[in-house]
């Protein structure tokens, strides 16, 4: 916890890891509307409160392509939580979750030895269910979304649209819940929250 003002306040760190255009950017923007501009390209800060919490946000999208592993690595530094993110839309970046990106953090935290942050899994893309009859072979499922949750051991699966809006609060909120409860607890454990 931090003081500014005589005001208690908490630092919470949030990155958004996952393939190019699963819509991390989207997601950020939409959150982010009403409030300034983005500080640097990929940085985002905001001033929130959440059961009464003052917190100040940071938020990153992290560069995916390969070239920038380094780079993304370091984004992960002092991380409280990583939203995990892959299109509905993208099978692609689905299979990705398990076979790059979940792959990709462990090492980053084995080689520490530190605690990972909370992982929320998030599926983007959710207004497209409403066109499932014309893509529903295409789609992921939101069961098989559920089992990738349970299955990396995500603390948090959620669905959401930045086209819509739907679900997009949400997501930044139980994260930041999810975050809060694990620097609160000496022995916080993934737990996974199917919301």
């Amino acid at each position: 916890m931090s003081c500014y003002n005589g005001k208690d306040y908490i630092e919470l760190k949030i990155v958004l890891v996952g393939d190019v255009g699963v819509g991390k950017t989207s997601l950020l923007d939409k959150y982010n509307e009403h409030e300034s501009p983005p500080t640097h390209v990929r940085e985002y800060r905001r001033d929130v409160t959440i059961d009464e919490n003052d917190i100040e946000l940071l938020m990153l999208n992290t560069m995916c392509h390969d070239d920038f592993e380094r780079l993304r690595h370091l984004y992960y530094e002092e991380a409280h939580a990583l939203i995990l993110c892959y299109s509905i839309n993208n099978r692609s970046s689905f299979d990705n979750v398990r076979s790059k990106w979940t792959t990709d953090i462990a090492t980053k935290y084995a080689s520490k030895r530190k605690r990972p942050p909370v992982i929320a899994l998030v599926a983007t893309h959710c207004d497209l269910r409403q066109h499932q009859h014309e893509l529903q072979d295409l789609l992921v499922t939101k069961a098989e979304g559920e089992g990738m949750a349970n299955s990396i051991e995500a603390a948090l699966f959620l669905e959401c649209s930045s086209t819509s809006g739907e679900g997009v609060d949400q997501v930044f909120e139980d994260t930041i819940r999810l975050a809060i409860r694990q620097r609160k607890s000496k022995h916080f454990r993934n737990v996974c929250a199917i919301l």
